[in-house]
């Protein structure tokens, strides 16, 4: 139970309190000596919880295998996570894994009734476990593995495992077509690679071969970027732990900020 040091200020409302702020809010307290910043971790964390075990049934498990692995999740998981108060949800949980982690991975979701999707029924579904169907992912990934289960009501759960090229599971998550979901999380740590526009839900994205016929075929900024020739390693900009609520903002500032909109890129031209 959540409790208040002041007296006047019930354990309750506190909690009510605290749920109803964004993620940036409860990050700020969590990191700092507020007299709340346990209810704010706790808070956090809670959330956390929750949203996996849309996609698994002991979110601790979960948290702690991601870290055993050297895994992260990427994607509209963690955008959703960060944008939680948004009305739309994510209907997928992508996890990045090293290339040798793929049975290791089916294995503990088959474990809870996963079953894995044959490669046709993916690439009718747009997808391509060679990471042939997403060429923007090439030649950073392996193989991309996907499981589905059909839960209580027909409600249906989808787990995409990519699985990189190299040992840098992150280097696949600098390729996507939009900034707003260049993040990861881990077993206990959110960050983030343009903080102030996607906690904004601002991104950058490209225009560049987006079609059925010509799928994303370039990473998201033409190579005239000062920001897209850093390494990937460099590329992550502010990160925050959700259990001891340090954080870290590397980055100068024009590193971080960038447009105030949606700015569509074509072949390193921009669109009007």
């Amino acid at each position: 139970m959540i409790s208040s040091r002041n007296k006047e200020f019930p354990g309750v409302m506190v909690a009510e309190v605290f749920e109803s702020m964004e993620f940036t809010q409860l990050a700020e307290l969590a990191s700092g000596k507020h007299e709340f910043g346990d209810i704010a971790r706790i808070i956090l964390n809670l959330r956390y919880n929750r949203m996996l075990e849309r996609f698994y049934p002991r979110a601790h498990v979960l948290r702690d295998k991601l870290d055993a692995t050297s895994s992260v999740i990427s994607g509209s998981f963690v955008l959703e996570y960060v944008l939680y108060h948004q009305t739309w949800r994510c209907n997928d949980l992508d996890i990045y894994t090293h290339k040798d982690k793929g049975d290791e991975w089916e294995e503990f979701f088959k474990n809870v009734g996963y079953v894995r999707k044959r490669k046709e029924e993916s690439e009718e579904d747009g997808e391509d476990e060679d990471g042939g169907g997403e060429p923007y992912f090439v030649p950073t990934v392996k193989e991309i593995r996907t499981f589905v289960r059909t839960k209580a009501g027909g409600r249906v759960s989808t787990i995409d495992i990519i699985c990189a090229e190299t040992k840098n599971v992150l280097r696949p998550i600098g390729c996507f077509w939009n900034s707003l979901v260049q993040n990861f999380s881990t077993g206990h740590t959110f960050t983030f690679a343009y903080p102030r526009n996607t906690f904004s839900g601002r991104g950058h994205v490209t225009a560049h071969g987006f079609s059925t016929a010509t799928p994303i075929s370039s990473p998201l900024f033409p190579d005239d970027f000062p920001a897209i020739r850093r390494t990937l390693s460099d590329c992550f900009a502010w990160s925050v732990n959700i259990l001891d609520g340090k954080s870290s903002d590397d980055f100068e500032e024009q590193d971080t900020v960038l447009a105030d909109e949606i700015v569509w890129f074509d072949g390193g031209v921009l669109l009007d």
